[in-house]
């Protein structure tokens, strides 16, 4: 029954890695979206264009950079509660080695 039990949390460290792994990935898209974003804002800054279009473009930058940052966030806190779990499973079997 130990060993199940350690085996099931480590089955669940490694999936939390492997959402890590899916939440970096959509940092980063967020992260080409804001470039794409700000570009378009520096490249239409000695332009005459309406407020309007240059507010949609700063605000397109600022919703993709609020997203980065809780993503990010997200992907720090998931890849912390992984490390404890698996840490938790190693120590775990260095004490079940013990017996």
């Amino acid at each position: 029954m130990i060993m199940a039990n350690m085996l099931q949390d480590l089955k669940v460290g490694l999936n939390m890695l492997d959402e890590v792994e899916t939440v970096m990935a959509h940092v980063k898209l967020m992260e080409s979206r804001r470039t794409a974003c700000a570009v378009e804002v520096q490249g239409k800054v000695g332009a005459k264009l309406p407020t309007e279009q240059l507010g949609r473009y700063t605000a397109g930058y600022l919703q993709y950079d609020a997203e980065v940052s809780r993503s990010d966030k997200e992907a720090k806190q998931l890849l912390n509660e992984a490390v404890r779990k698996i840490s938790k499973v190693y120590a775990d079997w260095e004490d079940f080695c013990k017996v």
